[in-house]
């Protein structure tokens, strides 16, 4: 049975992570809402060839070796991933949060700050957002 490395966020915004085997992708979902997580990732583990240890997907790799700066891929990302929170009921401020948390490339990690900051600071999401690159 296919192993599935998840990344998902509790009701207080807090990020977790885990592994599951499962059938399918939409299994381990199912799994991760019945436990009140909010998933935001779920790929399926690779197996190494020679040491039969589980790594992370090609996508994973990517993307906590990414560097330079924002670009449309990371923003198409970002949003996909808020939208997801938004609609599981996580609050602006926290689904930004989690964001931050799961960001491995410092330019985005930047950004999402400073506009966390701009939104606890009581700037409209839509104003501060349309700011961003």
């Amino acid at each position: 049975m296919p192993e599935f490395i998840w990344r998902a966020a509790q009701p207080d915004g807090r990020l977790v992570e885990g592994r599951s085997e499962a059938s399918a992708n939409g299994v381990v979902l199912r799994q991760l809402r019945e436990r009140g997580l909010t998933p935001i990732r779920i790929d399926e583990a690779e197996i190494g060839v020679s040491s039969g240890t589980v790594a992370l997907s090609g996508s994973q790799r990517r993307a906590r070796a990414a560097k330079g700066p924002v670009n449309q891929a990371d923003i198409l990302a970002l949003t996909s991933e808020l939208s997801i929170m938004l609609r599981a009921g996580l609050a602006l401020d926290n689904a930004l949060r989690v964001l931050i948390d799961m960001s491995h490339k410092p330019s985005v990690r930047a950004m999402l700050e400073k506009l966390l900051e701009d939104v606890k600071g009581g700037c409209p999401f839509q104003s501060c957002a349309g700011r961003l690159p």
